[in-house]
């Protein structure tokens, strides 16, 4: 009969799952065959002896399986991997999908994961109970930190063989100071739930690539790792009813980022900032960036993003400011834009835009910085650009633009609004 048992209402592992996975990770099971009565159970402690295959017979409850756990999941030492605390933990972070599974086997010497794993388990002076919520956020920065160091050093502080006081990385992560709200670049909520909030990094020498593991943050507003090392890809941003979903400002400027933006934006919805400028990245912007109406900065300039800017730009109702200078984004400026009456900052400069500058970008009142200078933008320039009185630069330069610079123009000029005012290629005065 196969038993399932819980904890906190968790549904683990199956007992056959368990057996199994003992033996993969080296727990010898019982070879003997007397019966143990459920108050046995219930009062000796729980070893590898006795959860054996013998030991969970039809007649042994899962609450009594779960009390067991509950007796041994606070105990350290086990480093081997032999411990059912670090199973269960193994199977909460399989199946929330913050790792994959080979990744934590102890057979694979050089994860990360497992060494995150590990640490968390059988090291972390913490010694917090399954059902804590700070558990997989621990092990989500412990990931995060062990990526930054050598794998011997990751392998000789996840097994308890260097002081706790040694930190290996960030001025103090994962030493005796067992609260993670005192570690450095982490704000933590008010409430007794002390859950992170922000993970600010920035200028940090963070290397190597970005965890998928950190969604286990999911309460977290604010994530900044800006002005780093950081390779590889942005990571899917949700996964198994796990993710960014309160994320309001996501920096990752300044770094190596290449490959394209996740197709999942959508579901961090609650977006105000992105800023993605100063990285490699590629493609196109996915179509979820549209469904973010709370979005108010949008920046990914200087990359090697390309496509045309579509119509439906227009439901990005609170963007006050559109970065895309120096990339590859080509075809017609949208009139849609237009509608974006909260935006302050329109930056297209060195792109392959064409065509003329829409007349309904008049109705851009707000509009301080204008730059759409090196394009291949052609036709007049609109007189209804006069209308934007709190204009402070406009750049229109190294485009094909053909008749006189619009008199209204002059106007705002002579008023002191513009810091700059560029007098466009095969225009005249």
């Amino acid at each position: 009969m196969l038993l399932f048992f819980s904890i906190s209402g968790v549904p683990i592992l199956g007992v056959a799952e368990l057996i199994t996975s003992q033996i993969d990770w080296g727990i010898a099971t019982s070879t003997h065959t007397d019966e143990v009565s459920s108050d046995e159970l219930a009062s000796e402690p729980l070893s590898s002896e006795t959860l054996s295959s013998e030991t969970l017979s039809s007649e042994t409850l899962p609450s009594e399986v779960e009390l067991q756990l509950k007796k041994v999941e606070n105990l350290k030492g086990f480093t081997d991997g032999s411990h059912p605390r670090i199973i269960v933990i193994k199977s909460m972070i399989t199946e929330r999908g913050l790792s994959k599974d080979s990744d934590l086997a102890p057979r694979n010497t050089e994860s990360i994961p497992f060494f995150a794993l590990r640490w968390v388990s059988d090291v972390d002076d913490a010694v917090l109970d399954i059902d804590d919520p700070q558990l997989l956020q621990r092990y989500a920065l412990a990931v995060l930190c062990y990526s930054q160091t050598t794998q011997a050093s990751a392998r000789d502080h996840s097994s308890g063989e260097l002081s706790e006081s040694q930190s290996p990385c960030f001025n103090g992560w994962m030493t005796q100071k067992t609260n993670i709200c005192d570690w450095n670049g982490i704000t933590c909520s008010d409430d007794d739930s002390r859950t992170i909030l922000k993970l600010e990094l920035t200028g940090m020498n963070v290397k190597g690539t970005i965890p998928m593991e950190l969604r286990a943050l999911s309460d977290l507003e604010l994530l900044d790792l800006s002005e780093n090392e950081i390779t590889g890809t942005i990571p899917a941003l949700y996964h198994k009813n796990i993710g960014f979903q309160q994320l309001t400002s996501l920096h990752l400027e300044e770094n190596q980022l290449h490959g394209q933006l996740p197709s999942d934006f959508q579901y961090a919805n609650k977006l105000e900032d992105i800023y993605l400028g100063n990285n490699k990245l590629t493609g196109e912007l996915p179509n979820g960036i549209y469904g973010l109406n709370r979005l108010a900065n949008f920046n990914v300039r200087n990359n090697l993003l390309h496509g045309q800017l579509p119509i439906n730009m227009q439901s990005l109702i609170n963007l006050q400011s559109l970065e895309l200078e120096r990339n590859s984004f080509s075809g017609l400026l949208p009139a849609e834009l237009s509608s974006l009456t909260k935006l302050t900052a329109l930056i297209l400069s060195h792109n392959n835009f064409e065509g003329q500058i829409p007349y309904d970008y008049g109705s851009l009142v707000n509009l301080e910085h204008f730059r759409a200078n090196d394009n291949a933008l052609n036709g007049t320039i609109p007189t209804e650009l006069g209308n934007l009185i709190h204009l402070k630069e406009l750049f229109l330069d190294n485009n094909a633009f053909t008749g006189s610079l619009p008199s209204q123009l002059g106007v705002l000029n002579s008023a002191g609004t513009f810091d700059f005012v560029l007098y466009v290629d095969g225009c005249s005065e």
